[in-house]
């Protein structure tokens, strides 16, 4: 019976399967080129060398199409094959598509090879591929892929193809946006784009750093048609360190949607109240178990942030509109907009009347503001209340977060979007974290100068943090952990051994995550000869600090250069020394426009060195000029963490050494213990 289910539910998922394959083959059709495209022709020349290229092709053209009206978009590319390397990544064509809403229409493929035209289309066998890269990350996207390996390609050939994508996600209520940006890492013969909309439709348009692109606007044949034109497009030098909010290129970009008040009755609309039985069932039991409303309101953010699991439906409207929460309750998950309004309405029916689901771009952050208005320019949702004229930003996505309420900490999205507030259009979050952070003790005891020595450190984390270690402990073991702190010390140490498994202790209400971590090492001291002495060094370096300062290249920047902020860092190392050592108080401090370091050699009591450092940055972006100081100060520290202690003994009694050496004045040489920096 069991074999038999077994082949009953392979039966069917095979049934499922052909079924999705065939709808999605029902979607794909081979047609002639829509009667309002507006032709245009491959650049018969171009200055292109297979040296200004990356992967051994560029674009001849690229010519995009939109017609707001029927919602489709025409895409018609050429690229020209320079080298092996070309052939093999022109070789493919994959177009992606969502087939909750959108349907494809293929119309032709050519190999232009010595100038002459090789029409491909009727070879043409695509496949549809479902490839859920994401689900790894706890996301559907529902998405596929018609993809077509293609036979023949040479080094030299010219590959032309068109095809329009039909349909537009309904929730946007007929209110398209687009953002178009007008250049490429590799160059450009000729990017042509071309939209036509009706006559009577108003759209907002913005066409930013223009001064090099054509832009035209006329009415044709009853329609308004934006034509943009860039020739001759140099491959565009994107700067890795920049801002993710700053965008210095040419960009195009059209709405639907007249203002940031426009997108929030859009919003109200889509996320929708919601009063069922098992809503109001799940407040009267958190009231119920819970005396005071703080109470009330830690156990509902609790509740959704821990019991709902993360799982993003993201096909067809799903990826915009969220479930009820009476739906997201029952299935025990939801993505960060089901999240957010499951709080969002937990909290109104405990009393927090000024309660809502917010939208944020994590990338734009602030940029936000920079953009046309659109709820396509959003791509997270978070929660946002007011209890006592104070201001609450809750991340419902932060599962296993320490502290009440009042004390989790949360990323500074920038621009926020309260849906359905009295607010009018974005709200800055103004989030200042004071309290994340991480603070290091180590402590080295030596028993003398050759022999191995035993390592404490214990790391506290504060904050978000806290959050993401208390949240690493959920899919990796504490053997798992101690490997991977084991690490930043074995570059230093390669034999060293962990005395026993890390210590955890988790303070959840204060936020304070723990790890206390024990080594023996062996291979700590190193020995040297010469002819007169005999000598064990040790050598160390803050491992820790590798994670925020290193050696860098320090290139003039174009642009303004990302600082991760907030960050704050602290280590103390102890080194108990067999006998005392000779130290003189030091202190080396690095002052820029990103970040402040500061190391401090501290002698004291006994035979006890005591290091101190702190990394602490202060702020987000850093102007080209102002990169050049603080890359100068990381590389300069970096140069300068390493610290070796030299312990030499004479292979003579110390008389006869000193008879010896009198007279002669060479620092370094000598015996007793040495620190060198």
């Amino acid at each position: 019976m069991l074999l038999a289910k077994s082949i009953r539910n392979l039966s069917t998922l095979l049934l499922f399967l052909t079924f999705s394959i065939v709808s999605v083959a029902n979607q794909f059709e081979l047609k002639d080129v829509p009667s309002w495209v507006h032709p245009v022709a491959i650049p018969e020349s171009s200055g292109i060398s297979k040296y200004d290229v990356i992967g051994g092709y560029y674009s001849k053209l690229v010519d995009e199409q939109m017609n707001l009206v029927e919602n489709t978009t025409f895409t018609h590319v050429a690229f020209e094959v320079l080298t092996n390397a070309g052939v093999q990544r022109v070789s493919d064509v994959s177009i992606p598509y969502d087939t909750a809403y959108m349907r494809v229409e293929f119309h032709y493929l050519n190999v232009w090879r010595n100038g002459k035209k090789i029409d491909r289309t009727g070879d043409l066998t695509f496949e549809f591929l479902r490839n859920e890269a994401g689900l790894n990350q706890s996301m559907y996207l529902g998405r596929v892929t018609a993809h077509e390996i293609l036979e023949d390609i040479r080094k030299g050939d010219v590959l032309e193809y068109a095809y329009s994508i039909i349909g537009e996600n309904p929730i946007f209520d007929n209110k398209p946006f687009d953002f178009l940006p007008l250049v490429n890492a590799n160059p450009i013969d000729l990017l042509s784009i071309r939209i036509v909309h009706d006559k009577g439709t108003q759209y907002n348009t913005r066409c930013s750093n223009c001064d090099e692109v054509s832009v035209e606007e006329f009415d044709e044949d009853g329609f308004h048609v934006i034509q943009l034109r860039r020739q001759n497009l140099e491959a565009t030098d994107f700067e890795d360190s920049m801002p993710p909010w700053l965008i210095p290129y040419p960009y195009y970009s059209f709405s639907g949607f007249t203002s940031w008040e426009d997108v929030d009755t859009w919003a109200t609309g889509v996320f929708e109240l919601d009063t069922s039985a098992i809503v109001n069932e799940l407040v009267a039991d958190i009231q119920q178990n819970h005396k005071t409303l703080q109470q009330q309101i830690d156990a509902a953010v609790n509740y959704v942030q821990d019991d709902i699991r993360y799982m993003a439906l993201e096909d067809g409207i799903g990826s915009i509109k969220p479930f009820l929460p009476s739906k997201v309750i029952s299935q025990r998950f939801g993505d960060c907009k089901d999240k957010s309004l499951l709080l969002s309405t937990l909290l109104k029916g405990l009393g927090v009347n000024q309660a809502y689901p917010a939208l944020v771009n994590t990338s734009l952050v602030r940029g936000v503001s920079n953009m046309l208005p659109s709820a396509q320019v959003f791509n997270h949702c978070i929660a946002h209340f007011r209890l006592d004229d104070v201001e609450y930003w809750i991340d419902p996505t932060i599962s296993l977060q320490g502290g009440t309420f009042k004390e989790v900490c949360i990323p500074d999205y920038g621009l926020a979007l309260v849906v359905g507030d009295t607010s009018v259009g974005l709200v800055k979050m103004n989030v200042v974290d004071t309290v994340s952070r991480v603070e290091v003790n180590e402590e080295f005891t030596f028993a003398d100068f050759e022999k191995p020595c035993f390592l404490t450190v214990e790391t506290k984390y504060f904050g978000i943090v806290a959050d993401k270690m208390r949240g690493a402990l959920e899919y990796m073991s504490r053997k798992d952990l101690s490997d991977e702190l084991r690490k930043r010390y074995g570059r230093l140490f390669p034999s060293i051994q962990k005395d026993q498994l890390i210590d955890i202790k988790d303070d959840e209400e204060n936020n304070i995550f723990t790890t206390v971590e024990t080594y023996f090492i062996t291979d700590n001291w190193k020995s040297l000869e010469d002819a007169n002495y005999t000598a064990t060094q040790f050598r160390y370096e803050p491992s820790d600090l590798y994670d925020y300062i290193g050696q860098s290249e320090c290139e003039k920047k174009k642009h303004p250069v990302y600082v991760h902020h907030p960050t704050k860092f602290s280590q103390t190392t102890i080194l108990n020394l067999p006998e005392k050592l000779a130290v003189d108080f030091s202190k080396t401090r690095f002052d820029n426009a990103g970040f402040t370091y500061e190391s401090i050699i501290i002698p004291i009591k006994g035979n006890e060195i005591e290091l101190r450092y702190s990394y602490v940055t202060k702020t987000d972006e850093i102007t080209a000029k102002e990169f050049e100081k603080a890359c100068s100060d990381m590389n300069e520290i970096a140069g300068e963490m390493s610290l070796i202690l030299t312990y030499s003994k004479p292979k003579i009694n110390h008389e006869q050494f000193r008879k010896e050496l009198r007279g002669f004045n060479s620092p370094g040489i000598g015996p007793g213990p040495r620190l060198n920096r």
